[in-house]
């Protein structure tokens, strides 16, 4: 997945990610990252997988709220508002607590 965001091949490291199942979890930074670049490319059904990754695998990093935030766009953008609004609002509370 790295070597495939390195060269700016999102749809292959999105790729990678799917077949990830067991050994070293991806970088936080990478998964947020990707994320972040499948939704501004307008692929948002391919944006949820890191970000809800992300989110899995890291429930205490510092960059957490901001993630929310990505992926409760992402979700809003994939139709799932109710979702996105619930997200939206754990991404303010957890933001409000860390600053």
């Amino acid at each position: 997945m790295l070597r495939a965001m390195e060269t700016g091949e999102l749809l292959d490291a999105h790729a990678a990610l799917r077949r990830y199942e067991e050994g070293p979890p991806p970088p936080p930074n990478a998964l947020w990252r990707l994320g972040r670049r499948l939704a501004e490319s307008n692929q948002p059904r391919r944006a949820r997988l890191p970000l809800e990754l992300f989110l899995e695998l890291y429930p205490r990093h510092e960059d957490r709220a901001e993630v929310m935030q990505d992926l409760a766009h992402t979700l809003n953008a994939l139709g799932k508002r109710r979702k996105a609004v619930s997200l939206a609002e754990q991404a303010k509370r957890a933001a409000s607590t860390t600053a």
